[in-house]
């Protein structure tokens, strides 16, 4: 009997949580990526793991892959959801293995995921969520960091989905790639931009006030808004989507 798998790295808290919750509500079996097990009932197997450790990231992901290999998977989404906002602060300011770490977390690790998803499973219809950020085109300052990696993911997106067109073995295979801006979710994150001081983000005003006017998205009703991505029979190879109210 077919399945509908999702895979969803940072799924213990915020987005993550909530698309987990979402999909499961829409007949997913739900697998969860997270530094620490998640003991929830929408969650179908959980994974502990900091996917910024590659070596580690490997290991668990591989072992993933060949658990799915077995199983008749009619619809697979992916959600490469976990990021860090990290480093925050005036240019000079952030260390070599900050940035190193950064690019690892927010590039490197959903690349990866992405290629060795796309080339071991054989799903019918596989979607593929990249989370992304208003940063990915508009610098910050304080955010070099974050803004950089974020324009890199969806540059990455646009090349993978440039593959899955330009590439025979892919052509037969029906296989999305959704860029998607969630909008100032109420999570973890923005109470870090809130707490990261005007010497370090001289934008915070604008969040902080956000806050107070009770004007933040909450993370289910973002993650709403994928849904009709995932469940389109046509989507494109590639798409950008924002949140819109």
């Amino acid at each position: 009997m077919s399945e509908n798998i999702a895979i969803i790295s940072g799924a213990s808290r915020g987005l993550g949580q909530a698309c987990a919750q979402l999909l499961n509500k829409n007949g997913f079996t739900v697998i969860g990526l997270a530094r620490s097990l998640i003991k929830e009932p929408y969650i179908a197997a959980s994974y502990c793991v900091d996917i910024s450790d590659l070596s580690k990231l490997e290991e668990v992901y591989g072992k993933i892959l060949e658990n799915l290999k077995s199983k008749s998977i009619n619809k697979l989404v992916l959600i490469n959801n976990a990021a860090t906002l990290n480093p925050v602060g005036p240019l000079g300011n952030e260390s070599l293995k900050d940035l190193d770490f950064a690019m690892r977390l927010n590039v490197t690790a959903p690349m990866w995921i992405m290629s060795a998803t796309i080339n071991k499973l054989q799903a019918q219809d596989t979607r593929i969520v990249n989370i992304s950020s208003g940063a990915a085109n508009n610098p910050y300052p304080g955010w070099a960091s974050y803004c950089t990696t974020k324009a890199a993911l969806r540059m990455a997106s646009k090349n993978f989905a440039a593959d899955l067109q330009g590439f025979d073995k892919f052509q037969k295979r029906k296989i999305a790639i959704l860029e998607y801006e969630p909008g100032v979710i109420d999570t973890a994150m923005q109470e870090q931009v809130r707490n990261s001081g005007k010497e370090n983000f001289p934008n915070i005003e604008r969040f902080v006030e956000l806050k107070k006017n009770d004007e933040l998205i909450s993370a289910a009703e973002s993650a709403s808004q994928i849904l009709p991505f995932i469940e389109d029979q046509n989507a494109e190879p590639y798409q950008e989507r924002r949140y819109k109210a």
